[in-house]
């Protein structure tokens, strides 16, 4: 199982004080200045490799500028991920053009994953016709994206426990597993309402991504893996049941807080915890 870390937190950071019609120009900033601190303190944390948003890999030029620092820092890179209306067929043309040119220079960076969050419609539900059309831009996107070796996932929120969690039931049964796999976020569906064990026991070997954090009982997140109430060696226990081989990506996020220790060494703290309880 692949150990993996997302850069969220250094974006939400630095998204501090800005508003979100901010963020693009943000976390450009953050890819040319801080790049080189992000993939170090990630690799010297133990994990072994980086997601990034696909804000980090918006131009040609910088996959040599990722390239360039995965290198010096050792470390592999995972892939991008990427929120979108998946489901307003308007937008598709756009959503598949923009996504097969991020995976293009993710593949050319070994970026084997597309983690995709589908955002809901503003003020309503999904409808079945919703499901339908959603279906069918990820349908064009992982045929674009599959070409440059890249597979996409599909993400979640605490939204997308409700009903079930609809949102995984529909996409895993409108798309097939050489189509999409899934790649649910089990912080954010338990905080929705659901159960992550059963999660996983249910959409077995539908599951080929996970990304992971840690809260307390009081549902606020927490700064490493193993301060809060999450029990990663019962997941542990439940992905060897399902035989799930990775990649098992950690993404913290601090609610409104500010972090009390250097992000390095909440990382290593992270990295220890997460490998002595889901490979135990």
């Amino acid at each position: 199982m692949q150990l993996g870390f997302h850069c969220w937190v250094y974006c939400q950071l630095a998204m501090r004080g800005h508003p979100w019609t901010e963020a693009h120009a943000i976390f450009r900033k953050l890819f040319e200045d801080g790049i080189d601190t992000i993939c170090r303190e990630v690799a010297g944390a133990g994990f072994d490799g980086l997601e990034t948003g696909a804000d980090f890999l918006a131009e040609d030029g910088d996959v040599q500028r990722m390239a360039d620092a995965l290198g010096a820092a050792g470390i592999a890179f995972i892939g991008i991920s990427h929120n979108a209306a998946f489901w307003d067929p308007a937008q598709r043309s756009q959503i598949v053009e923009d996504l097969d040119a991020a995976c293009e220079r993710a593949g050319r960076l070994g970026g084997a994953h597309l983690g995709v969050s589908a955002n809901p419609p503003a003020g309503r539900d999904k409808t079945d016709d919703d499901y339908a059309e959603q279906a069918e831009t990820l349908r064009a996107v992982s045929a674009a994206v599959r070409c440059h070796g890249v597979m996409p996932n599909l993400h979640t929120y605490a939204r997308d426990a409700a009903d079930g969690c609809r949102e995984l039931r529909e996409m895993a049964e409108r798309l097939s597993p050489e189509e999409l796999i899934l790649g649910p976020d089990l912080d954010w569906l338990l905080h929705g309402g659901a159960d992550p064990l059963a999660v996983v026991r249910r959409f077995g070997s539908r599951i080929g991504f996970l990304h992971l954090r840690d809260r307390g009982a009081d549902g606020v997140w927490v700064e490493a893996a193993g301060e809060g109430a999450f029990d990663f060696g019962a997941l542990g226990q439940a992905l060897r049941e399902i035989g799930f081989a990775g990649p098992a990506v950690f993404e913290p996020a601090f609610a409104d807080h500010q972090p009390t220790r250097p992000l390095a060494e909440t990382l290593t703290m992270s990295a220890a915890h997460l490998r002595a309880t889901l490979w135990a």
